[in-house]
């Protein structure tokens, strides 16, 4: 039994990253062909930053504070929000000029972790296993869990901004931080929850906090769903005080880039909120951001199915 777990673990892995690699070769993306990988703002910024990361891996006040930012400035901002992946460990085995192959191994091994990470999900979930029909073959089960992790995998999402990097080198741990979540409620262990969203919001503070409002919209539903099924208000108030307790440890490690990253955007300009109801986006032309690659308005939104779902 554990050798077959171990197949679908590494099916889970290899199957999203080398669909993602023969869609590379078939659009001749280097090492392929001509074409690249660094589009968008991996082209403008990340490609620059990670080149000057590289090249200061081992000298670390200029990780602190750059003289090539204007007039010199704090880089440890950028490190936190672009650099802390340690996927990025790879990039010191390249030299500058072969950084865009190094972007795609990236994006191509991002896959494959989000794959792996999601499968690890579907297998440990007894909330999501407790539905699953008993009168199916435990093979065709396993089958089914490849599919929809690769599915999450190649979503429009991650098609659409897989050149956003360091956002997909953090989602890697969020199926992890879903089962330990599930862990910490159902049979109180703490300690894949806690490292999990720990690596998560140290990975990119950026996504962490969206994982943390998510956390809260899913305590939410949790705390209304209990009180539904009658549990004790006694027993759902001392979970989510456990619940509080270790998410606040996590992001107290994680301030180590949360704080220092917040004071620092405090001193660029920022632009007043300013809420209206004023009609932004015509319906006909939002709806044709649905079909992945319209790329014919750079200010439309990006929309996929499973925002509704």
């Amino acid at each position: 039994m554990k050798k077959k777990n171990a197949t679908y673990y590494i099916l889970s892995f290899l199957i999203p990253m080398l669909m993602l690699v023969i869609t590379f070769a078939l659009a001749k993306v280097y090492p392929f062909g001509n074409n690249t990988a660094v589009v968008g703002d991996m082209k403008n910024q990340y490609a620059a930053i990670l080149t000057y990361g590289k090249e200061n891996f081992f000298n670390i006040h200029k990780l602190l504070y750059s003289n090539s930012l204007a007039l010199g400035g704090n880089f440890y901002p950028v490190l936190t929000y672009y650099l802390l992946s340690p996927i990025n460990l790879i990039a010191l085995f390249f030299s500058n000029k072969y950084i865009p192959l190094f972007y795609l191994i990236n994006i191509c091994l991002n896959a494959g972790f989000i794959g792996l990470t999601t499968h690890i999900f579907l297998l440990k979930s007894k909330f999501v296993n407790k539905y699953v029909d008993e009168t199916i073959s435990k093979e065709i089960v396993n089958v089914l869990r490849l599919i929809f992790s690769t599915i999450f995998t190649l979503s429009t999402f991650y098609v659409q901004y897989s050149h956003t990097i360091m956002w997909f080198d953090a989602i890697i741990f969020f199926p992890l931080v879903l089962l330990g979540y599930e862990q910490l409620v159902s049979s109180n262990k703490v300690i894949l929850y806690c490292i999990s969203l720990i690596l998560l919001i140290l990975s990119n503070y950026y996504i962490g906090v969206m994982v943390l409002v998510f956390l809260l919209g899913v305590t939410l539903f949790w705390i209304i769903l209990s009180l539904i099924c009658k549990k004790k208000c006694l027993l759902i108030m001392k979970k989510s005080i456990y619940l509080l307790l270790y998410t606040i440890l996590p992001i107290g490690v994680g301030s180590i880039a949360l704080l220092p990253s917040f004071l620092g955007q405090q001193a660029v300009y920022q632009e007043k909120y300013q809420f209206s109801l004023d009609k932004i986006y015509p319906l006909r032309d939002s709806l044709g951001s649905l079909l992945n690659g319209n790329i014919n308005n750079a200010d439309m939104p990006m929309l996929y199915t499973s925002i509704f779902t």
